[in-house]
């Protein structure tokens, strides 16, 4: 279906052109946009959304058993875990570099001989930043708990738990 219609067709060849060309165009338009909603349809119906939403319940449903664990035992342990939970997250973040490196450095080497030597640098790097983040987690809860509470029963509990 022509963009511009007229009853007659046009005699200037430079005016054909561009109506072929807008014609074109909104031909690949309306094709991207067919394209766009059967790939969100795709994602939406399982391809991504599904496992991600899964995940998600999983670890709400860990977190919301725990805090409810945590808080049946006492308003103190639940202040604890309050606080050590906040130093785990702080120091977590950092842990999404190594991700983020893993995510650029190796698929380019799948399925060469370097793979393997990116992959042990990748988890070496992983591993030592954990160590790190845990000694600093445990240096911030036990060194410098009055950040967090003045209650020596809270802070007796995060000394336990570090």
């Amino acid at each position: 279906m022509p963009l511009f219609r007229s009853t007659r067709e046009p005699t200037d060849p430079l005016v054909a052109d561009l109506t072929a060309a807008l014609d074109a165009d909104r031909v690949r338009a309306d094709g991207a946009q067919r394209s766009l909603a059967a790939h969100d349809a795709s994602v939406f119906d399982g391809g991504v959304a599904g496992p991600v939403c899964f995940l998600n319940s999983i670890k709400v449903l860990f977190v919301a058993s725990l805090v409810q664990a945590v808080t049946a035992i006492s308003p103190a342990s639940s202040a604890a875990n309050g606080v050590m939970t906040a130093i785990y997250f702080f120091f977590a973040v950092m842990g999404d570099g190594v991700s983020q490196a893993a995510q650029t450095f190796l698929p380019p080497v799948l399925g060469s001989r370097r793979a393997t030597g990116t992959a042990a640098m990748l988890l070496i790097a992983a591993a030592g930043l954990g160590a790190l983040n845990a000694v600093a987690s445990a240096g911030v809860a036990l060194a410098m708990p009055g950040l967090f509470t003045k209650s020596a029963e809270v802070v007796a509990i995060m000394a336990e738990c570090a």
